[in-house]
């Protein structure tokens, strides 16, 4: 039988479900805050009826927080809120990252009214350096820096279930009220937005993005989208990622495996390799 390489670290199990040996596997997105003094860290596990693809390129669109979140409370309504159209799209071994600053909104100070009724007070735009990343095809980095001491960075491992349903796993770390009376009221708000994010993309039609990016329209915010896909692209041609039709068309007639690190030392094994996208390809340019 197949085994996999695991190792257990904040909070969650991680599996490498692969035949790469251990110099060429990527490693864990780390968490540098994690048992930092000043630091509090959290977890937080929900799912979606989505594909895995689309629910990770809901955290590296940096123009939909307006039109999605209500917390930004403009609701596509303020003319001043615009997302640069050259987007500074740093690229890494693997996977790119972006700042920006965005506009948010936040009461004024106005220590004369004490504790009395605000609702008639107006809101005001404040600044928050936003930077979005991802790392590798399944993880991804939000962090907001509300100013030098005040932040929040919101790590998300996705752990595809099929295509059409995912498992997300957030750790959440902040340096905003760190007593852990607050953690319910702050995963209270995490899944609160995380709702915002799933009426949208359990929505999206197709729910797997095409083959071609020429197939969906594009816009300058959609950098790091596009990037993403690029890095899936490329991926993909290194046999990396499973041929769900054929697995499929195959459901009930053939098991199929992962393959683990260990079939590239032995052999005589019972159940067949899962196909794989790019070794699909390559057969049938070796025989056309």
């Amino acid at each position: 039988m197949d085994g996999y390489p695991t190792q257990e670290k904040y909070g969650l199990v991680f599996a490498f479900l692969g035949d790469l040996p251990e110099a060429e596997r990527p490693a864990l997105l780390e968490i540098p805050e994690w048992g930092r003094d000043g630091w509090r860290c959290i977890n937080l596990e929900y799912s979606w009826t989505a594909n895995w693809e689309r629910s990770m390129e809901a955290g590296l669109d940096p123009a939909h927080a307006e039109f999605v979140h209500t917390g930004m409370k403009f609701a596509g309504t303020d003319e001043e809120y615009v997302i640069p159209g050259n987007l500074d799209v740093r690229r890494e071994t693997w996977g790119t990252s972006l700042t920006i600053q965005l506009r948010t909104v936040a009461l004024p100070t106005r220590p004369e009214l004490g504790n009395a009724n605000i609702s008639g007070v107006k809101p005001v735009a404040n600044m928050v350096t936003a930077i979005s990343s991802f790392y590798g095809p399944n993880c991804s980095v939000t962090r907001l820096k509300f100013s030098e001491r005040d932040e929040v960075c919101q790590y998300m491992y996705e752990t595809p279930i099929d295509e059409f349903h995912v498992a997300k796993h957030l750790v959440s770390v902040r340096t905003i009220v760190i007593d852990p009376m607050f953690d319910e009221s702050f995963n209270k708000r995490n899944l609160f937005v995380a709702d915002e994010d799933k009426g949208v993309i359990e929505r999206v039609d197709p729910m797997v993005f095409p083959d071609s990016m020429t197939k969906e329209v594009f816009v300058p915010a959609d950098a790091q989208i596009a990037a993403y896909r690029e890095y899936i692209k490329d991926w993909e041609a290194r046999g990396w990622r499973i041929n769900s039709r054929e697995v499929d068309a195959d459901k009930g007639r053939v098991a199929y495996c992962i393959p683990s690190p260990e079939r590239r030392t032995a052999g005589n094994w019972a159940i067949d390799v899962v196909p794989l996208v790019g070794a699909t390809r390559a057969a049938k340019a070796a025989s056309g």
